[in-house]
């Protein structure tokens, strides 16, 4: 099994293990010292006893039976369009945050994005393609990058979007992920 296999594996054990309840799976991949992080220290724990104390009374407090997938797009501003990375500071609490979120199994998927000069668009007249290379000066529409979270609903999407590190210069758009019906689409007829 490769590595990315084998992440995707982890993430599905690990989404089935909270919507099944099942505290032994969740728990399991925690080591005895684990320090729970989180911004309200309240929400810090430390043994593993004491995370699976905590574990058990969110899970009684909430019945899931279905992740919603959460899209957050982080806001292009002018130094992301010139090109410039974020300070050593900024990426390395990006990827402690990351690696959170992974741990956590709802990271999917992240990544920062070029500026928008190395990119261009397609607009369609006509059924005829119309391609403007960039850059393009609406930067107040840009995207610098985004991350694909499963979320249980909006409140902790936002949540977790509050705690993304370039959330506190920017802005950051929130929104869940439309779901393709594959055996029946959302008039009740057969799909293909």
């Amino acid at each position: 099994m490769n590595a990315k296999t084998e992440v995707k594996q982890q993430l599905e054990n690990r989404k089935q293990a909270v919507i099944s309840q099942n505290i032994k799976q969740i728990i399991g991949c925690y080591a005895d010292d684990v320090r729970a992080f989180d911004a309200i220290a309240e929400l810090q724990f430390t043994p593993r006893s004491n995370y699976q104390t905590y574990w058990q009374s969110c899970l009684e407090m909430c019945k899931m039976t279905k992740f919603e997938i959460g899209q957050l797009d982080i806001k292009a501003d002018a130094d992301t369009e010139a090109g410039i990375m974020p300070s050593e500071a900024l990426l390395s609490a990006m990827r402690h945050y990351n690696m959170q979120l992974a741990q956590a199994g709802v990271l999917k998927a992240g990544e920062g994005q070029k500026p928008s000069r190395d990119g261009a668009r397609i607009k369609f007249q006509q059924s005829k393609p119309l391609i403007t290379d960039g850059p393009f000066t609406e930067t107040k529409e840009l995207l610098a990058g985004f991350y694909l979270l499963d979320a249980r609903d909006i409140n902790e999407a936002i949540q977790l979007a509050g705690n993304i590190p370039p959330a506190r210069y920017g802005s950051i758009e929130i929104r869940p992920v439309r779901e393709l019906q594959t055996e029946q689409n959302s008039s009740g007829s057969q799909g293909a």
